[in-house]
């Protein structure tokens, strides 16, 4: 074909028209991208254009957007000039330029999504005013969008809402923090709170946009849907089940630094945030655009954790900053904090043996018995000199510290602690804010453990079975002493507790222990026991009691008829509903009993015999009078009750051959202690 017949051919109207199409085509999808280019810009908050802007060499998002607009000009001028080859011509690199800008327009959405939700964490974890104040310009920089169409109006309800929203999620991990809800329930916690406020504290939610105006009703609407997604509630618990268990793994890994040290639960509170929240939005995303993209939601959900995480980092290395300068932390606007000079040494400190909660002390100067002298009274105390022992055996510098029992009903001596560098306590959620960081273990949440040994040698544990070394020779000094009241599982377990049983032989205190492991009353002592059960005096007054009967779900409701015909209970009220656990290695069942004044007169003992006989439907088989006890009554007078269950039981259940008094079955000094 010749150069003048190729010429013509392009010429023909068919050819034209494809060009022409094709041109307009192109031209077509640059105008689209260039208003979407042009929208993420007037989108980006001011806080996100401060991080796109120093990252423009990377993304080159102006770039990009630029060359959208050159080659939409061209086109146009070309087929405003009638040079419709020359438009089908940059019509062919109208695709490739608008990926172009699509992918740099992506990078510097996740650019400017990431710089922003990272100084927001920053605020998030960093303590006191300080931390307040970050979170709070990160907000309103965030909420304010300098090239918006917004009304200046409806910009300050953004900022407005932005900070009420970090201010309220930063509340609530304060709050968390004091009530020691655990790393795991306080990230997904804020996750799930972070995506209730981000609907409920956001105009736009109550914005209808077919007609321009907010309607309350439907903002409510949206949020409750949000806030019951299945997917989220789902991807929530997940998290938490997740949670618990890596961050468990890794706490054991790392001999307790995870909980011990401020600043690894810090990040580790982050992450597990980040990436709780992460996913849920993710969910909830997928869900309402009806789509599946595992690879969309992996990555988004590790891009907030990551970005969570250091945040969470940023922040809690600027606490330990302020920390070692001996500046004030305070865990909300409102609360004044000690200096904390000692934070640094505490949080970093390592357990004194592998795979324990320990610490330990050799002391310098003060007091010598102090495990006997703390053993002795839940109002003694200590205040000494001490250096702690790290694992390979170098000594920390000196420090003063108070050891006192504690709890809620125990007031801390507040002049020693102010001058203590340590606090050694039971429950350090119950001291004053200002003395919590001074804490050995501020992460403990049940008993602190005490023992001494070799005269001036001090171990503290968390936990009873981690308070000697493995293979240590325990001699009758190193008692262990609770700083506190310790739980019933570890009361149970405490050498002692064995020479308060009134009768041996038939409790299995390692299985009690095992069953109450998730029993969070603490425990004040072992009154004794009998051959039915154990009885425990807990923290609260209450009395529990722990049997290895089987259990008679009428117990704790019998009555007899009196001479009247009334109906009278006789069992000791049980409060709350007994639990009863039937193991492989033995059955067990525990339950709170009313408090009552146990042991009555011989005659009270044959009075209530009496009317159980006439009654005819029970019979008091085992009698004795600490079996029964009394309560008092509304009218001022006292009621008698039955304590222990077994003593009373139908006729036909009383074995014949132990139908005798109960004094001629067991030593008479085998008996309860008095309540």
């Amino acid at each position: 074909m010749s150069q003048s017949e190729f010429r013509i051919d392009t010429q023909s109207p068919a050819v034209s028209d494809q060009a022409s199409q094709a041109a307009n085509q192109a031209l077509e999808l640059l105008q689209r991208e260039s208003r979407v280019h042009q929208q993420q810009i007037n989108e980006t908050s001011l806080l996100g254009q401060a991080f796109t802007g120093v990252t423009e060499f990377w993304h080159q998002t102006d770039k990009k957007g630029s060359q959208v607009e050159d080659l939409k000009r061209r086109i146009e001028a070309d087929l405003a000039a009638g040079k419709t080859e020359d438009a089908a011509r940059l019509a062919a690199n109208a695709k490739t330029v608008v990926e172009a800008d699509q992918a740099a327009l992506k990078s510097r959405s996740e650019i400017a999504g990431i710089g922003s939700g990272t100084v927001q964490a920053v605020g998030l974890f960093m303590a006191g005013r300080r931390g307040y104040l970050v979170a709070g310009a990160a907000a309103a920089l965030d909420a304010f969008k300098p090239s918006s169409s917004d009304s200046m109006g409806e910009q300050l309800t953004d900022i407005g809402l932005g900070i009420t929203r970090v201010t309220a999620l930063k509340g609530a991990y304060s709050a968390a923090s004091k009530f020691n809800l655990g790393m795991a329930t306080t990230a997904v916690g804020l996750g799930v709170g972070s995506r209730i406020t981000d609907l409920a504290l956001n105009r736009k939610t109550y914005l209808d946009a077919a007609t321009g105006t907010y309607d309350a009703g439907l903002g409510l609407n949206r949020v409750a849907a949000g806030a019951t997604d299945a997917g989220a509630l789902t991807s929530d618990i997940v998290s938490l089940v997740v949670a618990r268990g890596a961050l468990g793994k890794l706490n054991q890994a790392t001999d307790g630094a995870l909980t011990n040290n401020k600043a690894l639960s810090n990040m580790a509170v982050g992450a597990v945030f980040g990436l709780s929240k992460g996913s849920s939005d993710e969910v909830i995303r997928q869900s309402r655009e009806g789509v599946f993209e595992p690879g969309k939601f992996l990555s988004h959900t590790l891009t907030s954790g990551a970005t969570s995480l250091i945040g969470s980092a940023i922040g809690g290395a600027a606490n330990m900053r302020a920390a070692s300068r001996g500046e004030a932390a305070p865990e909300s606007l409102n609360l004044e904090v000690a200096p904390a000079t000692d934070a640094l040494r505490i949080a970093d400190a390592r357990t004194n043996f592998p795979g324990s909660t320990s610490r330990e002390y050799i002391v310098t100067s003060g007091e010598t018995n102090v495990a006997a002298n703390m053993a002795r009274s839940l109002a003694a105390f200590s205040f000494l000199k001490v250096r702690e022992v790290k694992p390979g055996g170098a000594l920390m510098p000196e420090q003063n510290m108070l050891i006192q029992h504690g709890g809620k009903d125990i007031p801390l001596k507040g002049e020693l602690a102010a001058k203590a560098d340590l606090i050694a306590s039971c429950d350090p959620a119950s001291l004053p804010v200002e003395f919590r960081a001074k804490h050995i273990m501020p992460s403990v949440q049940e008993s602190l453990w005490l023992s001494q040994s070799g005269g001036n040698r001090l171990t503290f544990a968390a936990r009873l079975s981690e308070i000697f070394k493995p293979g240590s020779v325990r001699t009758p000094d190193m008692q262990p002493v609770p700083l506190g009241h310790p739980s019933v599982s570890e009361l149970l377990q405490h050498p002692s507790t064995l020479d308060k049983l009134n009768v041996r032989g038939v409790h299995d205190l390692g299985l009690y222990s095992e069953v109450l492991k998730g029993f969070k009353t603490p425990a004040k002592r072992v009154m004794g026991s009998g051959a039915d059960s154990v009885v425990v005096e807990l923290a609260d007054d209450n009395i529990l009691k722990i049997t290895h009967q089987v259990w008679r779900p009428e117990w704790g409701f019998r009555t007899y008829r009196n001479a009247e015909g009334r109906e009278i209970r006789f069992d000791a009220a049980i409060i709350g509903k007994p639990q009863t656990f039937d193991r492989p290695d033995g059955m067990a069942t525990y339950y709170i009993q009313e408090r009552a004044k146990a042991g009555v007169q011989e005659s009270t003992v044959q009075v209530f015999a009496d009317r159980l006989r006439k009654d005819g439907r029970w019979e008091f088989w085992d009698r004795d009078f600490t079996q029964l006890g009394t309560i008092p009554l509304k009218d001022g007078g006292r009621g008698l009750v039955l304590l222990d269950y077994d003593a009373v039981r139908a006729p036909n259940l009383v074995p014949r051959d132990l139908k005798v008094r109960h004094e001629d079955r067991f030593d008479k000094e085998d008996r309860y202690d008095r309540w």
